[in-house]
């Protein structure tokens, strides 16, 4: 199975939260309704989807057979590449397609960095096989008294 990656059409952002959607609320399944409602506001929601963008988040879409099956956020730094977001549709998790996704990110010849949620056991593991390691903790309080506990990883 062969992915490709090509820059998400702006007039495509709209979908972004409908596709989110379910696959969030299966992988944050450890976080309660409605922070995890908050989060895909937060980061889905249209006109925030705009701000991010205007910041400097390249999302891209990745394609299999034709097919929509998920998207990837990403901002590029001077020392390093942040992995902002990267999910697949629930059918496509766990068929080895990550690789691919970190080789594309490779592309940049800079070191990559992401944030993952430290009871996202699932992610983490992922990211383990893929040569990453932990080089901090944080404590992200959110509105509404949410908290993330995340770990940072990076991958040289």
């Amino acid at each position: 199975m062969n992915i490709e990656l090509k820059k998400t059409n702006q007039d495509d952002y709209k979908n972004i939260y409908d596709f989110m959607k379910p696959i969030w609320y299966n992988t944050y399944s450890f976080l309660n309704t409605g922070q995890v409602d908050y989060l895909l506001d937060k980061y889905f929601n249209i006109d925030n989807l705009y701000e991010y963008v205007k910041k400097g988040l390249i999302y891209e879409d990745i394609i299999l057979n034709n097919e929509l099956i998920g998207y990837l956020g990403f901002y590029i730094y001077k020392d390093h590449l942040f992995l902002d977001k990267a999910y697949l549709k629930l059918e496509y998790q766990n068929k080895g397609l990550s690789k691919q996704i970190f080789s594309h990110l490779k592309e940049s010849n800079l070191p990559i960095r992401l944030c993952v949620n430290q009871n996202n056991k699932q992610a983490i593991s992922s990211y383990f096989k893929n040569g990453f390691t932990i080089i901090e903790e944080q404590v992200n309080v959110l509105e509404h008294g949410y908290i993330n506990l995340d770990y940072i990883l990076e991958k040289r």
